[in-house]
């Protein structure tokens, strides 16, 4: 029974060493994410947009296939044309970046390099610019002073282009866009320790404050957008403000209050209020709800985020892979039960001849020396007489007359003479 019972610990202890791992595994594929179930259906069910790469990476997501086959198409189109436009560029290196891949030897060519000295970084206004430091910051890779487009020609770029009321204009000698302001505000707060960097900072965000609407939204494109808001939510994260600061919150709420006014029922965003659910308002949406969560930018590389755990590699594995992966599973179990067969052998020939008791079969007591001791004395048992009794059975018998039984004189065996044909015994 000790055997059995052992046998019966150790396989429990084995199982329970098991389900420990998967209980953790468990816990950790279900924690709280800012972005619903609801919403994550709603962009599974459209195409993918510019930034769904990025909302995967963020959610610890499968990146999708038809987000990757439009990056790599925007890739081979700009090695093929020289990379003339310098947003896909930028995109591309934020892209690459939350696929784990390097953005300065992707396939011999070195993006940073591309984007560093590229000639028309400023032909499309302010965004490229900052664009250009996010990804600069995503790559966490050295860019040469003496670079066309090095980090501090660009943020000396942007700093300058900051109009007198501290918005940012999209293109000289238009007014001051929310969107263009907050996107500026996200890519320079890397350098927000930097005195002429971070004055510019607060003339920025006092600027964005007096926009707010009394509902906390912020317009683009003539009323309460979504993309306007949720960039400032983005900015005002990665620069570390909470929600609850006075400058942003309003008759109406807070950021987050303002961002969700632009959910519909199906789980997606509109970019404005009362229209059906979009995929690019949908994620950007989704890149200021994880910007609020970590309280970084949401264009960083994976492993700068807290609980970041690596996904599966991009190619599916083998058959010869998988095979073997099966194999030395097998093999282990094989190895655990000849373990547990073994020691539950030792255990048995040590212990084995002992009896546990409540399990049917008692300890025997009266061997042990300490029970010996222990047992209460038992009084004397009496002897009880003994005595014998006799029992007559009767009997009746016809004895026979010796006389009349004639005598036969029979040879005695050592005088019978032996056979010839019979062999000696």
């Amino acid at each position: 029974m000790l055997k059995q019972l052992c046998a019966l610990v150790l396989s429990f202890s084995v199982l329970l060493g098991t389900a420990l791992p998967v209980q953790a595994q468990d816990n950790q594929d279900h924690r709280v994410s800012p972005v619903a179930g609801q919403t994550w259906e709603y962009l599974n069910n459209q195409p993918a947009g510019q930034w769904s790469i990025t909302v995967c990476s963020l959610g610890q997501r499968e990146i999708r296939e038809d987000a990757k086959a439009r990056l790599y198409t925007m890739l081979e189109t700009g090695r093929s044309n020289g990379f003339r436009k310098a947003h896909d560029l930028e995109l591309s290196i934020l892209a690459l970046v939350k696929l784990g891949q390097d953005p300065s030897a992707y396939q011999k060519t070195n993006l940073l390099s591309t984007l560093s000295s590229h000639e028309n970084l400023y032909e499309d206004g302010l965004e490229n610019a900052s664009l250009a430091l996010m990804a600069y910051t995503a790559a966490e890779s050295p860019i040469f002073e003496s670079a066309r487009n090095s980090i501090p020609s660009v943020t000396d770029y942007l700093v300058s282009s900051q109009q007198r009321s501290g918005g940012f204009a999209p293109t000289a000698g238009r007014d001051p866009d929310v969107i263009v302001t907050a996107d500026a505000i996200t890519a320079l707060a890397p350098q927000k320790d930097v005195s002429y960097v971070s004055s510019s900072l607060e003339r920025a965000l006092s600027w964005l404050s007096e926009q707010q609407n009394p509902d906390g939204t912020f317009n683009a494109q003539g009323g309460a957008n979504c993309r306007a808001t949720a960039a400032v939510l983005t900015a005002i994260s990665t620069l570390g403000i909470p929600l609850e600061d006075a400058r942003f919150v309003k008759e109406g709420g807070d950021l987050l209050d303002a961002l969700f006014r632009f959910q519909n029922t199906d789980g997606g965003f509109s970019m404005l209020m009362g229209e059906p659910s979009s995929v690019e308002a949908t994620e950007y949406a989704a890149l200021a709800l994880y910007a609020d969560q970590t309280g970084l930018s949401p264009h960083l590389s994976p492993s700068c985020y807290p609980g970041y755990a690596p996904s599966e590699p991009e190619q599916k594995r083998s058959a010869v892979m998988s095979y073997l992966q099966f194999l030395v599973g097998f093999l282990g179990m094989l190895a655990i039960i000849y373990a547990l067969l073994l020691l539950t052998t030792w255990i048995g020939k040590k212990w084995g001849d002992r009896r546990i008791p409540f399990f049917g079969n008692p300890y025997d007591l009266e061997s042990s020396p300490e029970a010996q001791t222990a047992r209460p004395a038992q009084p004397p048992i009496e002897e009880v007489p003994m005595e014998t009794m006799e029992i007559h059975i009767p009997m009746q018998a016809e004895l026979p007359d010796f006389d009349t039984i004639p005598e036969m004189e029979p040879p005695y065996p050592s005088e019978i003479e032996p056979d010839e044909k019979t062999p000696p015994v």
